[in-house]
């Protein structure tokens, strides 16, 4: 008999459509890379939890389509609606704005023109918090079909739909703009599907190709095109887009195809998905509505890329290289089914990471000393948050083989202090098939608070050709899963 470490706690999640090849997954759990000068971790990676949702604010009746902060100041857009959310939660609607399905964008020009400026629904509109003002923006030169909006250098930018070019506005007055006051896409013939500002510069993303701009300092001409760039990607998905600390990070498209993501270095698009996770991609109905937002936990800077259609939510790690993806889902309490998480849109604020509900105008606080999703204030009658790793196939080519015992390294006495999560377990299931068919449910307890001694393990599981093991869990507990080892022999010829 020989004890192995269990490898399968190793990666992160890596799924494709045959179950012969690969039926990993990780969800709601953050895969954490060990190791370092002078360190001897005790396995290579550790899964902690990733964060409740606790509510923060609720503005009109939603969905959150668009959120901004800046210099204390806090402004989303609820269906066809705009608010400003105060520190204390508060929200105060502003006015009426136009709908769409499409996420609302919003930025603002500084203390120097007091404006925030929002897109959404074709139509732009002005925010002066300095006067209390909200209005829409009727001058003639600014362009029909807006899409999306953005700043740089004391202008806003505009982009309008189906167009090569992004109007400008007049020095820190979205309310002004001029006829001639515009950026023409010159050095690639596809239209820009949106843009953004990153590191000053300003991306001009189209269908196949993507353009760099930047401030010339001329009097004359404001823009002009970064001399000898051309990124030869586009993008897939008009809101597949953020910036992930000084990097862009987009949904990638052009003459090859699309279904993979990517960041830029040195311009550059470096594929930051793998096939495995892109291959799920290709299952589904739609990639060009995901929609793309980052947010810093402990120390980890995220790339959360949701699917609406697809109803599911993907999460990269950008402190790897190359990063590593976990899953992030909600357990809808209706049909007891993983859906995407709630999350649509997020903001720094106030000190915390604010999301915005992707089903209706709640607001809500992602923090670690939350267990549940869809908390109240309190962070009490929330939903379960399931959370789940199953690792790759365990097999010996050409013969069974027999596990005498799994155990797993948690954090044994960590419990809640009545309710649920007071004796808490974990759920064990496996399959010896490959993932065809599984086993029922076996119960794991990890102990009662104070129960550092508890051994997490089960016995005797049998033979198998092709081991699938799977742990998950519910309780409202702060778990961390440091690992797996098994003793096992494969059988006799």
């Amino acid at each position: 008999m020989a004890v192995v470490p269990y490898q399968g706690f190793i990666g992160g999640t890596y799924r494709t459509g045959s179950p012969r090849i690969g039926v990993e997954q990780c969800l709601n759990m953050i895969p954490v890379v060990h190791g370092g000068p002078a360190v001897r971790p005790t396995s290579p990676l550790s899964y902690i939890r990733t964060p409740g949702s606790r509510l923060f604010s609720e503005a009109g009746n939603g969905p959150i389509r668009g959120m901004f902060s800046q210099d204390g100041r806090m402004a989303v857009v609820s269906g066809a609606e705009a608010y400003s959310i105060a520190a204390s939660g508060a929200a105060t609607k502003l006015g009426d704005v136009a709908t769409s399905q499409l996420p609302a964008y919003i930025d603002a020009n500084g203390s120097a023109g007091t404006q925030f400026m929002f897109t959404t629904g074709g139509s732009g509109y002005i925010w002066n918090w300095n006067t209390s003002s909200f209005t829409q923006i009727t001058d003639v030169d600014f362009p029909a079909n807006v899409q999306s909006c953005a700043f740089s250098d004391g202008y806003f930018l505009a982009l309008g739909l189906n167009t090569r070019q992004v109007n400008y506005s007049a020095l820190f007055d979205g309310t002004s703009w001029g006829s001639t006051d515009l950026i023409q896409k010159t050095q690639s013939a596809d239209n820009i599907r949106n843009m953004s500002v990153v590191n000053k510069l300003i991306y001009l993303l189209g269908s196949q190709k993507t353009e760099i701009w930047q401030n010339t300092g001329d009097a004359l001409v404001t823009f002009a095109p970064l001399p000898g760039v051309l990124i030869e990607q586009g993008i897939d998905a008009f809101a597949g887009i953020c910036k992930a600390g000084n990097t862009l990070v987009w949904m990638g498209l052009n003459e090859a195809g699309k279904g993979r993501a990517y960041m830029d270095v040195n311009f550059t698009p470096v594929p930051i998905s793998h096939p495995g996770v892109e291959e799920v991609w290709a299952t589904y109905d739609r990639t060009d509505d995901a929609i793309l937002f980052p947010y810093l936990y402990k120390g980890h800077l995220f790339v959360v890329v949701t699917f609406p259609t697809a109803n599911a939510t993907w999460v990269a790690d950008m402190n790897t290289n190359p990063p590593i993806w976990h899953e992030w889902g909600y357990l809808n309490p209706a049909t007891g089914m993983i859906d995407a998480h709630l999350a649509r849109c997020h903001t720094f604020a106030f000190n915390k990471h604010l999301v915005g509900s992707r089903v209706d105008g709640k607001i809500y606080e992602l923090t670690g000393d939350c267990y549940t999703d869809d908390a109240d204030v309190n962070g009490a009658n929330g939903d379960p948050i399931r959370r789940t790793r199953r690792a790759p196939h365990i097999f010996v080519p050409q013969r069974s083989m027999e596990i005498h015992r799994f155990a797993m390294q948690v954090d044994p006495g960590v419990a809640a202090t009545s309710g649920q999560g007071s004796d808490p377990v974990l759920m064990f299931k496996y399959s010896v098939d490959g993932g065809k068919t599984y086993s029922n449910e076996l119960f794991l307890e990890t102990g009662a608070l104070g129960e550092y001694d508890t051994q997490v393990e089960v016995n005797r599981l049998g033979s198998g050709v092709d081991w699938v093991l799977e742990v998950s869990t519910s309780e409202p507990v702060d778990h961390n899963w440091s690992g797996a080892s098994l003793d096992a022999t494969p059988d006799a010829h």
